[in-house]
């Protein structure tokens, strides 16, 4: 799930406020764009292309966030065994 929740102005920046979910948790982020960024997507759809590919991005970043808890790294296996 994927939803724009706010959007406002700080000078002549839009914020959008987007929620996603990630494991079960509902997630926040925040995109910044000029109007003049705003006003080079084609369409309505190529901007929501845009939050998608940006969301899949923070997941991705979540996910190795996960990893690095859940699996240690190669530094750590080997100062284990040199122990």
């Amino acid at each position: 799930m994927i939803k724009i929740v706010g959007i406002g102005r700080e000078g002549d920046t839009v914020v959008f406020e987007v929620e996603f979910d990630f494991r079960g948790k509902i997630h926040r982020l925040t995109i910044k764009k000029t109007v003049d960024e705003l006003l080079s997507f084609e369409d309505r759809e190529a901007f929501l292309s845009y939050v998608k590919k940006v969301v899949n991005k923070k997941r991705t970043e979540l996910f190795a966030d996960l990893a690095d808890e859940y699996v240690p790294l190669n530094e750590d296996l080997e100062a284990e065994e040199s122990a």
